[in-house]
C-alpha cells in the first residue's frame, strides 16, 4: 500500500494531499445514508452523508464530510457494519465532518482498511468489531500510517446512557473480533466539546486540559467474539485517560510502540494511565517489553510496572 517509513511523519503527510482538487460525489446537503456499489473505485472526491458499501471499494485522495444534519442512533462518516463481501479500502483520505454531532464516529465496523489518512472531529475515530453479521469471527481491519486526533465530546451520552460522564471519545475502540492490525499510527486522545454539550460531571477539569474522556486505544471485548490476533505496532500515543486500556481476556501483540508522558492528570482526582490492564493475568500479551518512553523522566526507557513507570494492572 505504499506505507510511510516513519511513525513521526509530519502532519502534512496524512490525509488528502495538500492542493488536491476535489469534486463533490453527492450534494453537501446530504443527511442520510449513501450506499456505494460493489466494486466502487473513486479518487479525488468529496463525500457527504453516511457512506456505506454494498461490497468492495477502493477510495483514494478523498474527503468524507458526514451528514449535513444530525442523525439519531450511532452513526459514522464511513459505516462498515453491514454484511457484505469484500474490503472497503481508504488510502490518503480525510474524515472530518462538516457538522460534528453527539453520536457521529469516524469509521465504524469491520472489513475495512485505512492507509495514510487522517480522522478528526468525531466522537470515536475508528471503531472495530465483528459480530455474527460478518459471517466470521474475523474483523479484517488494517489501519496504517494514519493520524487520529482532536475528537469531540458531548454530555449526556445519547448512544450509551450508562456512560454517566458523557461520551467516551477514543482514537480507536476495539469491541471484538480477530485479525486486526494497527501500525505506525499517530494517536492523540485530544478533544473539545460539541456545541450544546453539558459539563462532564465526573471530570469537569478534563476538557480544560484538552484531553479526551477516553483513550488512544481501548480493547473492551464486548461483542461476544474474543479479541485475538491484534497487532499494535510502531504507534505513537499521547493523551487521554489512558493510552492503551486493555480489558480482561484480550489476545494482542505489542511491538515498538512509543508513549508520550502527556496524559490526563489532576491532583487528587486522576493520576493518569499509559498502559492499563484491568486483569493482566487473563490477557495473552506478547511484546510488552518493547514499549518505550518518548519523553519525560524515563525517556528512552522501557515502560514497566508500577503505574508511574508506565504499566498498571488493576488485578495482576
Amino acid at each position: 500500500m505504499g506505507v510511510l517509513t516513519t511513525s513521526q511523519a509530519a502532519a502534512a503527510t496524512y490525509g488528502v494531499p495538500t492542493g488536491t482538487p476535489l469534486t463533490d460525489y453527492n450534494p453537501p446537503s446530504t443527511s442520510g445514508v449513501v450506499v456505494l456499489p460493489d466494486g466502487f473505485v473513486g479518487d479525488r472526491l468529496r463525500f457527504h452523508g453516511v457512506i456505506t458499501f454494498a461490497g468492495s471499494a477502493r477510495i483514494t485522495r478523498s474527503l468524507f464530510r458526514g451528514p449535513a444534519q444530525p442523525m439519531s442512533g450511532q452513526q459514522a462518516c464511513v459505516r462498515c457494519y453491514n454484511r457484505r463481501v469484500g474490503q472497503a479500502v481508504l488510502d490518503q483520505c480525510t474524515i472530518r465532518p462538516q457538522l460534528p454531532f453527539n453520536c457521529l464516529d469516524g469509521i465504524l465496523g469491520w472489513q475495512y482498511e485505512v492507509y495514510r489518512s487522517e480522522i478528526t472531529g468525531t466522537i470515536d475515530g475508528a471503531g472495530i468489531y465483528a459480530t455474527a453479521q460478518t459471517g466470521s469471527s474475523s474483523a479484517r481491519v488494517v489501519i496504517e500510517d494514519t493520524w487520529i486526533h482532536d475528537l469531540t465530546y458531548y454530555y449526556p451520552d445519547l448512544v450509551t446512557p450508562s456512560h454517566a460522564d458523557g461520551t467516551h471519545p477514543d482514537c480507536i475502540e476495539i469491541q471484538g473480533g480477530r485479525d486486526i492490525t494497527l501500525r505506525r499510527l499517530k494517536l492523540e486522545a485530544t478533544a473539545t466539546a460539541i456545541a450544546g454539550s453539558g459539563a462532564n460531571p465526573a471530570k469537569p477539569w478534563l476538557l480544560g486540559q484538552g484531553w479526551a474522556n477516553g483513550n488512544c486505544v481501548v480493547m473492551v471485548n464486548n461483542t461476544g467474539i474474543p479479541i485475538r490476533n491484534l497487532m499494535i505496532d510502531s504507534c505513537t500515543l499521547r493523551g487521554g485517560l489512558a493510552q492503551l486500556a486493555v480489558k480482561p481476556d484480550i489476545g494482542l501483540t505489542l511491538n515498538a510502540n512509543r508513549h508520550y508522558r502527556a496524559v490526563a492528570q489532576q491532583p487528587g482526582a486522576h493520576a493518569g494511565y499509559w498502559i492499563r490492564f484491568d486483569d493482566l493475568k487473563t490477557d495473552q500479551v506478547q511484546g510488552l517489553g518493547t514499549s518505550t518512553w518518548i519523553d519525560g523522566p524515563y525517556a528512552g526507557q522501557v515502560l514497566t510496572q508500577p503505574r508511574d513507570r508506565g504499566i498498571h494492572t488493576d488485578r495482576s
